[in-house]
């Protein structure tokens, strides 16, 4: 599955200090929430605004490690800097 602005998230990533194989790295996190949650990135941001990084948890991607959902919330992070500047999930703790 190929997430909607995966490209433009790509180029967008290096030139905001992500480098190498992080890069697929944040692109499969997306890719595995998207699974995982059954939807679109876009939308469940749109949708659920600050309640998707709540949703990040063992109930809906229960094989992940709290590292590997930590880095998914980060990656969520990291996608809306990039397409979604004003949106509340950036500034949201763990």
């Amino acid at each position: 599955m190929k997430i909607k602005k995966e490209e433009a998230f790509r180029n967008w990533l290096p030139q905001n200090g992500v480098n190498g194989g992080s890069i697929s790295s944040y692109v499969s996190r997306i890719k595995k929430l998207e699974q995982a949650l059954n939807d679109d990135i876009d939308k469940l941001i749109k949708t659920d605004g600050l309640g998707l990084l709540d949703r990040i948890n063992h109930d809906n991607i229960p094989l992940a490690s709290d590292a590997t959902l930590g880095d998914i919330k980060n990656a969520v992070k990291k996608y809306c800097r990039c397409f979604y500047p004003n949106s509340k999930i950036i500034a949201k703790k763990r």
